[in-house]
């Protein structure tokens, strides 16, 4: 099996332990993740709209964002069994919440630098 089949794997497996644990659906799940994904993008890029839109856009930007995520979500899942639900929807949403990420997270160099690719290629052509 390859790493990245046994990551989908594991990601799969700690979404479904969140989606019972906050009594939600796969569609809410990934809702939220989208979302927070955008808004992240305006906590991160606020003066930038062609650069939000462009993360917006990439591929390699949304499979970054999933994977921190995922690892969000492990942290959840670690101290959420004991708590009530209310407790367990304030500590995802705070794990979770665009404005604290984009102070603790950025995208990697091989991240910024797919994203730009577009970008650079569409000036140097002027």
């Amino acid at each position: 099996m390859t790493a990245a089949k046994t990551y989908q794997q594991k990601a799969s497996a700690i979404k479904q332990q969140v989606c019972e644990l906050l009594g939600i659906t796969d569609y809410e799940y990934a809702e939220k993740q989208y979302l927070q994904g955008v808004a992240y993008l305006y906590w991160y890029l606020p003066n930038e709209p062609i650069l939000r839109m462009a993360f917006e856009r990439s591929k390699i930007y949304w499979t970054w964002w999933k994977m921190m995520w995922v690892a969000r979500d492990e942290v959840f899942i670690n101290h959420a069994a004991m708590m009530s639900s209310k407790v367990r929807h304030e500590l995802y949403q705070e794990l979770h919440a665009a404005c604290n990420l984009s102070r603790e997270i950025k995208p990697s160099k091989a991240v910024t630098t797919e994203v730009f690719k577009p970008i650079k290629k569409q000036y140097e052509s002027i």
